[in-house]
């Protein structure tokens, strides 16, 4: 269950409540015990130490990020983990050792896969990832990919409204639902 954060509502309707999260705004004024969503939980491993805090700053807008640069220090982390990005080849393993290794913890683990070498990916690996970006690659890239990791990351939780217009909006059209 996330963790409840009390929302200061002025007289506008406005929510003072604190990080922003865009997309947020449903068009009806905050209630004072509004659920909103942890962070979302990144572990960035790769051993070049600029590739670790440029990814570290990229992602760190709306995550939590912890960086480990070898397989080790990845796989001996106990933290919360939402999110694996890896790089292929580390000193002392590689970025899919890793990811099989998360995932005995965490059975659907989204991992994005960074690597300056992807031809060395072996093709029965690739299906551990949900997205290859080969170095370099724009923060434009890392962004899409870190979308299209979130989705997998998060299962989409419809509100009981939601649920509700939907139902009335099929009942108007004639049509049954479970």
């Amino acid at each position: 269950m996330a963790p409840k954060r009390t929302a200061n509502v002025g007289p506008s309707g406005a929510s003072t409540t604190q990080p922003f999260k865009p997309g947020f705004d449903t068009g009806r004024p905050v209630a004072h015990t509004e659920h909103v969503a942890s962070p979302l939980q990144v572990l960035v491993v790769d051993d070049d130490p600029t590739m670790r805090r440029l990814l570290t700053r990229a992602l760190g807008r709306g995550c939590i990020v912890r960086t480990a640069a070898t397989a080790r220090g990845a796989i001996e982390w106990r933290g919360e983990v939402d999110l694996l990005v890896t790089d292929l080849m580390l000193p002392d393993g590689k970025g899919p050792d890793v990811a099989l290794a998360l995932r005995q913890r965490k059975a659907r683990l989204p991992v994005l896969l960074i690597t300056a070498t992807p031809e060395e990916l072996d093709p029965k690996d690739a299906s551990l990832f949900v997205d290859v970006l080969e170095k370099p690659f724009r923060l434009a890239q890392l962004y899409d990919a870190l979308a299209g990791a979130k989705a997998a990351a998060r299962p989409r939780v419809r509100s009981a409204i939601v649920a509700a217009d939907e139902q009335t909006a099929s009942k108007k059209d004639g049509v049954a639902s479970k």
